[in-house]
């Protein structure tokens, strides 16, 4: 029920999870290849969607885009959390 009702929010953090991922593709250097691979899957499993989702819909309540909301809600760029 909850993918389903959620199926274009969360689709919409999947893209750019995997976008931002082939953005780095591959590992800087040959020694982080275990850990890239490890993080993509970590990054990757279904699990772990409630904090991105809950940051998009209240984009949405807030009347904003899901593009500002994004780098914040995947962790996944520069943010102005901590500047």
């Amino acid at each position: 029920m909850f993918a389903t009702q959620f199926k274009n929010e969360l689709d919409i953090i999947e893209q750019h999870l995997r976008s931002f991922l082939t953005e780095l593709s591959p590992a800087p250097q040959p020694e982080l290849t275990p850990f890239w691979e490890c993080m993509n899957y970590s990054l990757l499993s279904e699990g772990k969607r409630f904090r991105p989702l809950l940051s998009l819909l209240t984009a949405k309540a807030l009347d904003k885009p899901f593009a500002d909301a994004l780098p914040m809600a995947t962790a996944s760029g520069s943010s102005p959390c901590g500047q």
